[in-house]
């Protein structure tokens, strides 16, 4: 049996559930509602390197908060169950070790040697592989409680590994990723699981930027993701992850925040897939009614994210 705890270190004690997510009324466009987080504690998944010679993992952190943790999973399987995210080890090992952080940092750059879990993982645990999405090389794991409201939040950042002499497939998306590749950031808060991507259109979209720098201290607006509807026990092939979650990066004091169809009110409805944040609520319900294609890319859209006040 695994050495894991019955019960995740990284688990919300006794959060509140937020609301489902309700389709639109007409076309099949379904509207997701935002909702505001306050992320205390960020990996800058830009500043994240595995060096795949010396086996070394480094990666900066920044924080608004000087009481934190962090852990590092390897050869891992992600299960989102009653909105809790779970790490189910692929084989047998000790659980990985939590180091406890007692003050705010600044871009502080964490090092962690990775030999002993390198050297018992198959090489195809190393690469992400589309073939089984819900398999990661790795993922750091930040936790952290916000002082006012006294929630239990975590950000899970899933990290490729890559090994030496990598085969190429010659199909693009079948390539492996390079070492120290983000495929995703989760966070985890009252019940609840968001998925954190950019919206293109808010103050974060810099030059170099790409949205999930420095989010220590800011507001999210976030949007759900569902359950894998799925039991969290070892073995067997996972399901992919449910698509249009997104987590907006947003500012909502842009001088040239306003829809682009009526140009009086403020754009607060992102099209998905393309992530364009330029409607108002009223436009996007129209639209959804006539014409369901984002007015920036002329792309078709099957679902908005609504960001709310």
């Amino acid at each position: 049996p695994s050495n894991y705890p019955a019960q995740n270190q990284f688990r919300p004690a006794q959060p509140v559930s937020t609301p489902a997510v309700q389709p639109a009324a007409q076309s099949g466009t379904r509207v997701r509602e935002g909702q505001k987080v306050k992320q205390l504690v960020t990996v800058d998944r830009r500043s994240i390197k595995f060096n795949t010679e010396s086996l070394i993992l480094s990666f900066k952190i920044t924080s608004s908060t000087n009481d934190f943790s962090y852990e590092v999973h390897t050869g891992i399987r992600e299960v989102i169950k009653a909105g809790d995210v779970q790490f189910l080890p692929n084989r047998s090992k000790p659980a990985p070790t939590t180091f406890k952080i007692e003050q705010e940092l600044d871009g502080e750059e964490m090092i962690m040697l990775l030999d002993e879990e390198v050297e018992h993982m198959h090489p195809e645990e190393l690469i992400w592989a589309p073939k089984y999405p819900k398999h990661f090389p790795c993922v750091i794991s930040i936790k952290w409680q916000d002082p006012d409201s006294g929630s239990v939040a975590f950000e899970h950042t899933f990290v490729n590994l890559g090994a030496k002499d990598q085969p190429q497939d010659k199909n693009a998306a079948n390539r492996p990723k390079n070492p120290g590749f983000v495929h995703k950031q989760l966070l985890a808060v009252d019940k609840s699981v968001y998925l954190v991507e950019q919206l293109f259109g808010g103050e974060h979209e810099d030059d170099g930027d790409d949205g999930m720098g420095d989010r220590a201290g800011s507001e999210l607006v976030l949007a759900e993701v569902m359950d894998d509807g799925e039991e969290a026990s070892p073995g067997g092939e996972s399901s992919s992850p449910a698509a249009g979650n997104i987590t907006a990066v947003v500012d909502s004091d842009d001088d040239e925040g306003l829809c682009v169809i009526c140009l009086c009110e403020p754009k607060d409805t992102c099209c998905i897939p393309c992530r364009h944040l330029c409607l108002c609520q009223g436009c996007a319900n129209e639209l959804q009614k006539h014409s369901p294609r984002c007015p920036v890319c002329r792309q078709p859209f099957g679902q908005l994210l609504h960001l709310g006040a």
